[in-house]
């Protein structure tokens, strides 16, 4: 990218990147007699961020630093949220 005066920016400059997640969960069902006719205990896996992507977060978004000066930081995106790595989670459930 290169660098500009302010009145020479694009359009959505200041946009973050598209964020890329995809989840997926298995789950599979089982009848279980001994507790009734509606007894049954699901068992599921559920697995977030699967093809583990990067997650960005927005740029800076200050543009104006010291007057009259712009701020030279404009639309850097210097960190990734927290929460951004591949995940698995385990449940079961029983139904009576």
């Amino acid at each position: 990218m290169t660098k500009s005066i302010l009145g020479d920016v694009t359009r959505g400059f200041l946009r973050g990147p598209d964020s890329v997640t995809w989840n997926f969960s298995l789950a599979k069902d089982t009848k279980l007699v001994f507790l009734g006719e509606g007894g049954k205990l699901q068992f599921r896996a559920d697995f977030f961020i699967v093809l583990n992507h990067p997650v960005f977060n927005l740029p800076n978004q200050q543009i104006v630093g010291f007057a009259p000066f712009p701020n030279p930081a404009t639309g850097i995106i210097r960190s990734t949220p927290q929460n951004n790595q591949r995940e698995i989670q385990l449940s079961m459930r029983v139904e009576f």
